[in-house]
């Protein structure tokens, strides 16, 4: 997808599209304002998340089958909603390198934070 696709609706088909061998959780970005979604994937079936930002480990409902990572207390749906809204906080606050990565976004199994944007052309990471 990355070298086949010129752009994001190209991107997001191939996303949305693809047979997959087990259920993933993506977060798309582009270039343009507004070029930013969460696919919430199955096997063969998906549901697209035009207005998210960020995913956060669990579906946004419960979908049987499916194993969160629970990295805190309550029920993953629960972890999932507190870690958007947190991340919600810092949605338009660039100024601030990381400034997001605390908890409860990031845990005590939180190994890599990363910020991207295709737009600038940057990729930064915190281990």
């Amino acid at each position: 997808m990355f070298e086949t696709c010129v752009t994001f609706a190209e991107a997001r088909t191939v996303l949305e599209r693809t047979p997959l061998a087990r259920p993933t959780l993506f977060t798309l970005t582009g270039t343009l304002s507004g070029e930013r979604l969460v696919i919430e994937r199955e096997e063969t079936a998906f549901r697209t998340l035009v207005a998210d930002r960020a995913v956060a480990n669990a579906w946004r409902t419960p979908r049987p089958g499916w194993q969160s990572r629970v990295c805190g207390t309550g029920t993953p749906e629960a972890n999932n909603a507190t870690r958007i809204a947190e991340l919600s906080i810092f949605a338009n606050d660039t100024a601030r390198a990381f400034a997001w990565a605390c908890p409860p976004v990031v845990n005590v199994f939180t190994r890599l934070t990363v910020e991207m944007s295709a737009a600038r052309g940057t990729l930064d990471a915190m281990g």
